[in-house]
């Protein structure tokens, strides 16, 4: 949505400036010339036409002449302001169609930078959201593995309460020593081996999920645009 609002403001800008320029170029080229034909036709031929006295005309052989002069200069200066209110006109239209040329060619450009850039985006959240995914997997394991701890734990204690109410007993000194020998070896199996396995899957868990947080945030800078 940002990117199309960028674009937008892009149009409107070249937009803008294009009009400021147009209404130049016509103030500076097409307006003079067809202003000097406006005011030739209405002020030196139409005027004068209705104006005229055509009685004064008929018997006045100089009048009448200097009448038709002053008229066909006048209508000659008409066909030239014409003639460069036409060529004007002729050379904006060729400098408009070279700039909509060019502007179509930025607006291209434009277009093309704005669906990269959005491809990068698309791609570094995509390859976010699947370093994410591996990260709560490893917090899962790095959870169990906490309880893995916590259950070896509860069973030394339960451990050490048995070789308390052990000493607590009395008996024959073999007795106790075959009975100590017993519950060592039920210690190393039920306690010791379940903490070993739990410390050595969480330091796992934990190495693979910093590895992959930091592989995303490495891999998925997006590299700025070198023109």
């Amino acid at each position: 949505m940002k990117l199309f609002i960028v674009l937008v403001l892009f149009y409107g800008y070249i937009c803008h400036g294009s009009e400021i320029w147009y209404q130049a170029e016509m103030s500076s080229y097409l307006v003079p010339p067809f202003q000097s034909a406006y005011t030739t036709l209405q002020k030196n031929i139409l005027d004068t036409l209705l104006t005229v006295d055509s009685s004064s005309l008929i018997t006045n052989d100089a009048a009448l002449n200097s009448f038709t002069s002053n008229l066909h200069c006048e209508l000659e200066k008409l066909l030239q302001n014409l003639d460069g209110s036409v060529v004007a006109s002729n050379n904006i239209r060729i400098k408009v169609d070279r700039k909509l040329s060019t502007i179509l060619s930025e607006i291209l450009a434009k277009e093309s930078e704005i669906a990269r850039v959005d491809g990068q985006i698309k791609d570094m959240n995509a390859k976010i959201q699947a370093k994410q995914s591996q990260i709560n997997a490893a917090e899962q394991t790095v959870r169990q593995a906490e309880g893995s701890v916590a259950d070896a734990e509860n069973a030394l204690r339960r451990a050490e309460k048995e070789v308390e109410d052990a000493l607590l007993c009395g008996g024959l000194f073999g007795r106790k020593k075959r009975f100590l020998g017993n519950l060592w070896n039920s210690i190393q199996t039920s306690v010791l081996k379940p903490i070993e396995s739990a410390v050595n899957t969480a330091a796992g868990a934990i190495e693979s999920a910093v590895n992959t947080a930091g592989g995303a945030i490495v891999d998925n800078i997006i590299k700025p645009v070198c023109g």
